[in-house]
């Protein structure tokens, strides 16, 4: 019925393998925060809501197990901004947590 007053929400895994970027100790812990921002960003930018959830590092792949309103496209939105820092298409994965 209309008005939505609620969205359904849904649990997704965000994977970026962090294995070939050689980051060195004293920068990791800013460029996963600074993955966190951008998907935090881009999520509330086109209307998937807000990112909540903690990031979590597990053999070199960044991962954030988050509620999503859906994921339909949502790889393509990503990628377009984590290409900037060095992320390829292929270390980006989104995954529907069941």
């Amino acid at each position: 019925k209309y008005p939505l007053t609620s969205t359904p929400l849904s649990d997704y895994l965000i994977a970026v393998d962090l294995k070939d970027w050689g980051f060195d100790n004293w920068n990791q812990q800013e460029i996963l925060e600074k993955l966190t921002r951008s998907i935090q960003w881009n999520c509330l930018q086109t209307g998937l809501g807000p990112v909540e959830g903690r990031y979590r590092l597990e053999n070199n792949t960044y991962l954030l197990n988050t509620q999503l309103a859906t994921n339909s496209c949502l790889k393509e939105v990503l990628f377009n901004d984590l290409k900037h820092m060095g992320v390829l298409y292929d270390q980006l994965s989104i995954k529907s947590v069941i």
